[in-house]
């Protein structure tokens, strides 16, 4: 299996705008847009253009860290969507707000995944708040622990998160919207699918654009 594509600075960000774009569904009527990486197709062909990685550069340090899984066993390369049967591979994404998107509070992730040899103790991870060297994040929880209590090889589950109510709690709505993105990350046997964000925006006609240059306009971390 060939490693995803994979983009980390905001030039290409920029050139991906349009094709992600075309993911989203949203008008002045509309209660909500989504906006979808990766492509529902039940854990199939990694390469599929829908299929490419979108990584915040702190997150891509952090995810080819020296002393890392993906150094070690996969010459530096982040997990790609679909990555069925693989070990010791972590996976990450980034979604870019436009500069006048802010998320409300009913804001929602959707992740699809599928469990590998391994991935009892693995974990999902949002907002990476690290300097590229070290772990660090505004939420975490055990995969097993989010699906009931099993989380056995080839086990699949959908889950869908509120962003402004996690698990455990935590809020973290606003600092999405202080930032401009939103960074998630597994670790580090459980393949990924797909992930959905879901932003309910009542009364505005405006599609969500995606890209770097607003990001780098906010506070960055």
């Amino acid at each position: 299996m060939q490693n995803a594509r994979t983009i980390v600075n905001q030039t290409p960000i920029l050139a991906l705008a349009g094709l992600l774009s075309a993911c989203m569904v949203g008008s002045a009527a509309a209660q909500s847009h989504t906006i979808l990486a990766g492509d529902m197709d039940d854990f199939g062909n990694s390469n599929d253009p829908d299929d490419t990685l979108v990584i915040r550069p702190l997150l891509a340090d952090w995810l080819a860290r020296p002393n890392g899984n993906n150094v070690a066993y996969y010459g530096g390369e982040p997990m790609p969507f679909d990555a069925v049967g693989y070990a010791n591979w972590d996976f990450g994404y980034t979604f870019f707000l436009g500069e006048d998107q802010m998320l409300g509070s009913e804001a929602k992730l959707t992740i699809r995944l599928q469990s590998n040899t391994g991935s009892l103790n693995d974990a999902l991870f949002l907002q990476y708040t690290g300097d590229g060297n070290t772990l660090s994040e505004l939420w975490r929880m055990g995969i097993t622990e989010l699906n009931g209590g099993t989380w056995a090889p080839g086990e699949t589950a959908t889950f869908e998160l509120d962003l402004g109510n996690l698990p455990g709690g935590v809020n973290i709505i606003d600092d999405i919207n202080s930032v401009g993105y939103l960074d998630v990350f597994v670790l580090d046997d459980t393949a990924v699918d797909w992930i959905q964000l879901t932003i309910p925006a009542p009364g505005t006609a405006s599609l969500l654009f995606l890209g770097g240059v607003a990001a780098m306009r906010r506070r960055r971390r």
